[in-house]
This record gives C-alpha cells, sequence and structure tokens, in this order.
C-alpha cells in the first residue's frame, strides 16, 4: 500500500499527501472521513513532497475543488469520486498542451513510467524517473517543410534569432519557423577527418542544394534511410522507429553488437548508442501525404530530454524510442512513419517568428550545442 492518503482538515478541506514515489494516488476510501456536509465543495490542498538529483523539496499547494452531495453517497463512494479526480489532476499535470504559433500545438509530458502506461505507452525500464518529452505538432497541410543549414554550425541557444532566421528565410520571409534539430553530421571529424564538420552522415541535399556528405558507415547502411521534403531537400536519418503505425527498432535488436555501445560503436553516423539510454529527437508524418484522408493528419518534431547520458539516465534506449514515436504516429488518422534524428547533446527544437524572436527554444543542454542542419516547417 502506497503512502499517497487524505486526511481531514476541519470539517471540509482535505489534504493529499503525496509522500511516496507513486504520485498519481491509489488512495483507500476506507482511509477518507468526511463529515456529513451536505453540497459543500471539498478543497484538495496537494501537498507534495517531491525528490530530484538535488533532494527533496516542498512543493507549493494547490487547490482543488469537488462539489458532494453528501446525502447521495456514502463516503466510500465520495472517496473514489476524489481518488478519479485527483488522478485526472495528476494527468493533467504530467502532460500539458498549448497553442505557441498559429496552427503549432506544444505538447510536454513529464510523466513516470505508470502514468505512460496508462496512456498507452508501455515497454519502457520502470527504475529510471520521470520521462521529459516535448514536440510540436502541426498540420502537415498548411505547413511546408524542407532541410536547412549545412554551410556552417549553428549552436540553437548562443546564435541570435534573426541569424536563426536567416537559415530558414530561403523558403520564407514571412511566417514563423518551427524547426527540429537534423540528422548526424561529422561532429569534430570523428567520421572523417578529411571532411567539414558540417558535413552530413549519408546523402543529403539541402535547399536543393547538394552539400558535403560523409559516408553511411560500414554496416549501418540498410539502417539508413532518406527522408525527402516537397522543396526538393533531402537528408538521411536512421533509423526508421515506425512504419504504418508498427514499431520498427525491436529489443530483439540490441543483441547485435552493432548496436551496443562502445568506443568505435559510438562515432557520429553509427549506431552503438542504441542500447543506452541517451537524449533523443525524431520526426513523425503521414506516411502518404497526398492521400486526402490524411488532411487532418500532423507533422510531429519530437525530443525527448535526459538528465545525462548512459546506463542509469531518465533517457532512451533505441527501442523505448520506437515504441514511443509510433505511438505517436497512431495519433494520426492514417498509417504513419517516424524516423530518428540526431540526439545528445544535439537535441533542440524552437519556433522563431519574422521579427528574429525565439518564441520557444528547448534545448538538452541549457547551453546548446552548434549543429549543422535543421529540418524546418513554415505556413504555406
Amino acid at each position: 500500500m502506497n503512502s499517497d492518503y487524505i486526511s481531514q482538515v476541519g470539517r471540509s478541506t482535505f489534504y493529499v499527501e503525496n509522500t511516496h514515489t507513486n504520485n498519481y494516488g491509489d488512495i483507500q476510501g476506507k482511509r477518507v472521513s468526511i463529515e456529513n456536509n451536505k453540497n459543500k465543495p471539498i478543497e484538495l490542498y496537494i501537498n507534495a513532497t517531491q525528490q530530484n538529483n538535488r533532494g527533496s523539496f516542498p512543493v507549493q499547494k494547490k487547490p482543488l475543488s469537488v462539489s458532494l452531495n453528501k446525502s447521495l453517497m456514502s463516503d466510500e463512494k465520495a472517496a473514489i469520486l476524489i481518488q478519479s479526480f485527483y488522478k485526472g489532476y495528476k494527468i493533467r499535470q504530467a502532460i500539458q498542451t498549448s497553442s505557441v504559433s498559429p496552427g503549432v500545438i506544444h505538447t510536454r509530458i513529464n510523466a513516470d513510467n505508470q502514468m505512460l502506461k496508462r496512456i498507452g505507452i508501455e515497454r519502457f525500464d520502470q527504475s529510471r524517473g520521470n520521462r521529459k518529452i516535448d514536440y510540436f505538432s502541426l498540420n502537415h497541410k498548411q505547413f511546408s517543410g524542407g532541410v536547412y543549414g549545412g554551410e556552417k554550425l549553428y549552436n540553437p541557444v548562443k546564435t541570435s534569432g534573426e541569424e536563426l532566421f536567416k537559415v530558414f528565410s530561403k523558403d520564407n520571409s514571412s511566417n514563423a519557423v518551427v524547426f527540429i534539430n537534423g540528422s548526424f553530421f561529422n561532429m569534430s571529424k570523428l567520421a572523417s577527418p578529411e571532411k567539414p564538420e558540417t558535413a552530413t552522415i549519408g546523402e543529403s541535399s539541402i535547399t536543393a542544394i547538394k552539400v558535403c556528405t560523409v559516408k553511411v558507415p560500414s554496416g549501418y547502411e540498410n539502417d539508413y534511410s532518406i527522408l525527402k521534403f516537397n522543396n526538393g531537400s533531402y537528408i538521411s536519418v536512421a533509423p526508421i522507429l515506425g512504419k504504418n503505425n508498427e514499431a520498427q527498432f525491436l529489443e530483439n535488436k540490441l543483441t547485435d553488437a552493432k548496436y551496443q555501445y562502445t568506443r568505435v560503436t559510438g562515432l557520429p553516423g553509427k549506431l552503438g548508442h542504441s542500447s543506452d539510454p541517451n537524449p533523443r529527437a525524431a520526426i513523425s508524418l503521414p506516411e502518404n501525404q497526398d492521400n486526402t484522408e490524411s488532411n487532418d493528419s500532423r507533422v510531429r518534431l519530437v525530443v525527448g530530454r535526459a538528465d545525462g547520458r548512459g546506463k542509469n539516465s531518465n533517457g532512451y534506449t533505441m527501442p523505448e524510442w520506437s515504441t514511443f514515436m509510433t505511438r505517436l504516429d497512431k495519433l494520426n488518422n492514417t498509417p504513419s512513419r517516424s524516423y530518428n534524428l540526431d540526439g545528445g547533446g544535439s537535441v533542440a527544437i524552437g519556433i522563431i517568428n519574422s521579427n528574429g524572436e525565439k518564441i520557444s527554444l528547448i534545448t538538452q543542454s541549457s547551453s546548446g550545442r552548434s549543429i549543422a542542419n535543421f529540418i524546418g516547417f513554415s505556413k504555406k
């Protein structure tokens, strides 16, 4: 039995004291005592003590109210109603949505594995704490996308909004741009000392102009796909996470040594990082974008941040990331597919308006990382 409970304070005020790891509260009806107050609202105050890597800290009390007609229900039924109300509150706290720009919805998830399971996301390791995921969704019929950058490295945190907007302005001069970091590149020239850092791993064409590339590492050729956009640009990405609403990178793939992390398999373009929890980025989009049935389907730009990297971080193994992205694919009313993008410190999504203002910017690191390419969308 967990330590979440409701205790009476005064005549009709109750406190939910949450001092256990189960943050959405399986509250026992027999532990609730309610006086016979007819038609009076009961105020619930969330009085939580939460844990993070710096220790415990109190959370400000947040009142909730629910009206109970005690003449129509027993204490047990009242407790069940309070429990349901409280759980709904916790879901709303764990999953928040907002409109951040015309046509763009931001969803933020900060939830433990039990909460994720309740919304249909399973196969996550149960021991690594809350997962932090952000994604922007936009109607694919109203927005056009492309691959941008390639000529130099840009740090989305340190680069001004005005300069960053110019990266995308070849196709767009007046609308806000929604962007995410792109695919693997020759970071620190570790993939090829002879090629510039901006070289992409695998074939790419940025704003319809071919850029310098590095050959896909040997043994990983079948993991790569070419992601094409209507403006003629394309980029090589790996691996595919979901196809026709089915997860593609399953746990059994990790038996292959090329997906197990070593100093060699961890080089840019290789997928040795698949076995370990890492910050990740991905894109989900309708399988057949010309299908009229997909008019209401959405593109989703997704980042999963983490408190560090490695076995004990709350990041995502590739099978976990594939599971999550396939769940997002299924939100569309037609079959969709999703692709992994560059992760780790490269993780970044944001929105910049035509005045060069960063309306939103979410990165793995507060100081950002210089990256070589982006995927961007703006209204048609």
